[in-house]
């Protein structure tokens, strides 16, 4: 949170030197002024020591009091621009690009606190997302093609419709996860946990690297694949044809047509 905040809300040196000189003056200037006449000086030293003893006290509560005042607003400062910057990520362009690298830098995407968040149509593409925590986030439509989501928390998290397009997936949570119609042709699943069914709803899986290290063979007979086998030239209804083109799919063939992606 720092990092992403810079000193914004933080007490400054100057501040502190100044209440505390602030309070030491005021304990001289109570000596000088209780101090009786002709009073030998180790009254004069004693007085001193009790009201600067009091003027430190004074300081240490006040400096507390502005403090806590200040980290308040800058927790509140702090959700309000991490707010702002997951909205920029929707955005095409630079802005998203320069929006995931300040979240990035202020760890948030390891730090939890995507947790829940909803990052629906966020460009994320090729970015480096390991071990990213996004337990029960809303990533919906997300653009996540080519990222590095090795060993990302990705428990429950929505994927439905994301592109996720030769992402590297490597030991991946995604128990619970929905892939509804998510595109994960060419990833790398290798290690990653999951139940069983998740890859199930899935549009498509072709050229993909399973969990078991195997190359995806067609056993969900994913609506995307069978498309893209037809347009090019397979006869869907032979599985010996089917299994040889399952085979040879690498993750340069068939990319996804672009109105295949409206949402």
């Amino acid at each position: 949170m720092e990092r992403l905040l810079g000193t914004r809300g933080r007490l400054t040196s100057g501040s502190v030197i100044g209440v505390v000189a602030f309070f030491l003056g005021l304990a001289i200037g109570v000596t000088m002024m209780t101090a009786a006449q002709g009073q030998p000086m180790w009254v004069w030293i004693s007085r001193f020591v009790q009201n600067l003893a009091a003027a430190i006290a004074g300081a240490l509560i006040t400096l507390a009091l502005i403090e806590r005042t200040l980290l308040r607003r800058m927790v509140s400062d702090a959700k309000q621009l991490s707010d702002e910057l997951i909205g920029l990520l929707r955005e095409d362009g630079e802005e998203a690009i320069e929006a995931a690298d300040m979240l990035a830098m202020a760890g948030q995407f390891r730090s939890g606190s995507m947790r829940g968040e909803n990052l629906t149509g966020a460009q994320l593409a090729a970015r480096n997302l390991s071990r990213a925590d996004f337990r029960d986030t809303k990533l919906r439509a997300a653009n996540l093609r080519d990222a590095d989501l090795r060993k990302a928390q990705l428990n429950r998290a929505d994927l439905s419709l994301a592109d996720l397009r030769r992402a590297n997936l490597n030991g991946a949570n995604l128990v619970g996860a929905r892939l509804w119609m998510a595109y994960l042709h060419g990833a790398d699943l290798q290690r990653a946990q999951l139940n069983g069914h998740e890859l199930a709803e899935a549009f498509s899986l072709r050229g993909a690297i399973m969990p078991d290290g195997t190359r995806y063979d067609g056993r969900f007979g994913l609506a995307g694949d069978v498309e893209a086998a037809a347009d090019s030239g397979i006869d869907v209804t032979d599985p010996m044809e089917m299994s040889n083109w399952y085979a040879t799919c690498n993750v340069a063939d068939a990319e996804v047509i672009e109105e295949d992606w409206e949402l």
